[in-house]
């Protein structure tokens, strides 16, 4: 539902109402679709999977305090997202250069489609670059111990690059297929890294791995 604008319920819904553009579900407070213009109310609690995926003219995005929980995939393939704000006060997740982190974990759930991945990152969930067709380039950070397969999934597609600043390779875990949608696509790494590149699961699979220092 790409151009999705504008979401109604009919009152009498007993299950279900809108708030701010929002298909909510009443006893949950969980967003089950959101639209192009959506504005999340204050006292939703979960955003569902999928809720706002495929909205390619989605440009910014609030979180409010009182978001609970946010399922993967909830803004995959959300092209033109640039801005992704989360309420100071919330306890669960925090936004840093427009990424959506979930704060104890230090995992990115989503990133806007050219801000570079946070330094203090340590895992990159499923589906966390999904839609940034634009990227060329992708630099992961020396703090990223692991990535859920599926995190680079539709969004490899136009890579030059992938630029990995860790010693140790990050180790790959979760249930999806395949870790790269591209095998072809150019990997840099540390110098003193490049065996245990070659040896690591997953990444032993790339065709095309070599130092940083001679990209």
């Amino acid at each position: 539902c790409n151009g999705l604008e504008i979401i109604k319920v009919e009152k009498g819904n007993k299950r279900y109402y809108d708030e701010g553009n929002c298909l909510i579900e009443n006893d949950t407070k969980k967003i089950i679709a959101g639209c192009n213009s959506s504005i999340i109310p204050n006292d939703i609690k979960i955003i569902s999977s999928g809720a706002f995926a495929g909205h390619r003219d989605l440009v910014k995005i609030a979180i409010p305090s009182s978001v609970e929980k946010i399922e993967r995939w909830a803004f995959n393939n959300c092209d033109k997202l640039e801005s992704i704000i989360v309420d100071k006060n919330n306890a669960k997740y925090y936004s840093e250069g427009n990424c959506l982190i979930e704060k104890d974990t230090k995992t990115l759930i989503a990133k806007s489609k050219n801000n570079a991945i946070p330094n203090d990152i340590e895992s990159i969930a499923d589906g966390a670059l999904l839609g940034c067709h634009e990227l060329r380039s992708i630099t992961i950070p020396n703090s990223v111990k692991k990535i859920e397969k599926g995190a680079f999934n539709n969004s490899c597609d136009n890579l030059d690059s992938i630029i990995v600043e860790a010693i140790e390779p990050p180790v790959f875990y979760g249930t999806y297929p395949w870790a790269f949608r591209n095998y072809n696509t150019p990997v840099y790494v540390p110098k003193e890294s490049i065996d245990a590149y070659k040896a690591a699961n997953e990444w032993k699979d790339l065709k095309n791995i070599t130092t940083i220092e001679d990209k």
